[in-house]
């Protein structure tokens, strides 16, 4: 865990300084759209060809800024998908924080996240994940674990162990390199059904 936030809502305003900055906003939404776009399509066609999504898969993406995972998730045939951040960014991001997710228990059939590292209560985070999830369900999460984070980055993993161990009700389901927007391992685990 990062040192620097002395409260839960200065911890919040250094979040929101980036996803309510302009020119980062107008970078996503335009020459970075499409490219972001066609990434994560390859990402969730390689998990439904695993059979770990399905067309029918109620999505959420977390801490999605401006969408650009749930239009990859939309354009691949999952067309009940979701994301939430601080700002909403409609219609395909509404308002939450992944600290405490606007959902009720067992909501999801899969959630993605890339963005564990901006988590300033790991294992709250990953508590929402695994409450919001369906039995059954899948996360996937791509981290960064050769690299520090961001300055935004609230946290750094040198290894997937740490995180693996916070979920209490999920089994792994592999972890493998991958090439995914300067991240470096998916995880995916699936919730147990009882």
């Amino acid at each position: 865990m990062r040192n620097g936030f002395n409260t839960y809502d200065s911890y919040l305003k250094h979040q929101l300084n980036k996803t309510l900055n302009p020119k980062l906003r107008n970078l996503w939404v335009t020459r970075d759209w499409e490219r972001k776009i066609e990434v994560f399509s390859k990402f969730f066609n390689k998990l439904k060809n695993q059979n770990l999504l399905a067309n029918h898969s109620k999505s959420l993406c977390i801490r999605a800024r401006v969408g650009q995972e749930v239009a990859a998730l939309k354009r691949v045939g999952v067309s009940d998908s979701v994301g939430i951040d601080l700002v909403p960014f409609p219609p395909l991001v509404i308002q939450g924080d992944f600290h405490d997710q606007p959902f009720k228990n067992s909501t999801f059939d899969f959630e993605f996240s890339n963005v564990f590292d901006h988590a300033l209560y790991p294992s709250k985070y990953v508590g929402e994940i695994e409450r919001t999830l369906k039995p059954g369900g899948i996360c996937v999460l791509h981290v960064a674990v050769s690299k520090r984070g961001d300055k935004y980055s609230a946290n750094d993993l040198f290894n997937v162990d740490g995180l693996v161990g916070l979920f209490k009700v999920c089994d792994v389901v592999h972890v493998i390199n991958v090439d995914g927007l300067g991240l470096d391992t998916e995880i995916v685990l699936r919730k147990r059904k009882s």
